[in-house]
């Protein structure tokens, strides 16, 4: 993860510069010829190769203007948007772009925006990151990009608080709801806050880190705790290190350590994701949060 990249860095006393490039009308740009010397390389070949060259062989477009149409031109580049297909051959188009950024650099791709980052051990490491947006300026579609230093945001208290209030406010447009606490209208609604179900929602995620069910690696994020015999709580715990600052102190792999290592479970709780998310259900969270009633 990016941010976890940036925090840590930052908790580091180095710099980071980031730069997003996003490719300027990247579905209309993709080269025919090259997209199916792309799926070749990839092992798509023999009649599925030949749908999809049916699938993007003999469009035609046309523009509509205050009920005037122009002629019809034929389409010799591009993929569809608004269908399924049209983006994954886009995303097979451009996926290894972020293999020529090389070392000094890190890139992340998502869909048609490249979002690139340099640790700044020295004022090198500016021209790192400038090389490489060159690099990728000149190997594919035309593209824009933002340079900036990064800042960021904490899950501090006031900022828990900020994003509640939308639902807090939306709750209270129900006349019926007139009178009623915050807590009373979710009640009424049988709705969790958006805290709630973002601690939820965390707690599944470091699952899903430990029992190896998604590629993100344990070490990335989290220490185990070596637990002596007796302890009490579960045999999962997580050790919290040091911040500097708070961006890192308020960052998911360290706010959630202390929420982790107070879940009451058992080992059957943790047999499979399916047990987790019913104990999570089943389980009080209230007492983990930080923002307001």
């Amino acid at each position: 993860m990016a941010v976890n990249d940036w925090t840590l860095a930052l908790n580091n006393s180095k710099g980071v510069a980031v730069a997003y490039v996003d490719y300027a009308k990247a579905f209309d740009v993709v080269s025919h010829r090259k997209l199916f010397l792309k799926l070749s390389a990839y092992g798509i070949k023999g009649d599925l190769t030949e749908w999809i060259r049916s699938f993007l062989s003999e469009r035609t477009q046309c523009t509509h203007v205050n009920h005037e149409y122009s002629n019809y031109a034929g389409i010799v580049s591009g993929v569809i948007q608004g269908r399924v297909l049209g983006p994954l051959l886009l995303l097979l188009y451009i996926n290894d772009v972020t293999d020529i950024v090389g070392s000094g650099c890190t890139g992340k791709l998502y869909a048609d925006d490249i979002k690139l980052y340099s640790i700044l051990d020295n004022p090198p490491g500016y021209n790192d990151l400038q090389g490489k947006l060159i690099v990728i300026y000149s190997s594919g579609p035309t593209c824009g990009s933002s340079k900036f230093h990064i800042k960021v945001l904490s899950a501090t208290v006031g900022l828990v608080n900020k994003v509640e209030s939308v639902q807090r406010r939306f709750t209270k447009r129900f006349v019926c709801f007139y009178g009623l606490t915050y807590s009373q209208r979710l009640t009424k609604l049988r709705i969790k806050s958006l805290e709630l179900r973002r601690l939820h929602l965390d707690l599944v995620y470091v699952y899903k880190i430990l029992f190896d069910m998604v590629e993100t690696k344990v070490s990335t994020h989290f220490v185990r705790h070596k637990l002596d015999t007796g302890t009490r709580g579960h045999s999962l715990k997580l050790f919290a290190h040091h911040s500097r600052i708070d961006a890192r102190k308020h960052f998911f792999c360290n706010r959630i350590v202390q929420c982790w290592n107070s879940l009451p479970a058992t080992p059957t709780d943790f047999s499979s994701l399916t047990c987790f998310r019913r104990f999570l259900e089943r389980t009080d969270l209230s007492r983990l949060r930080i923002g307001k009633d």
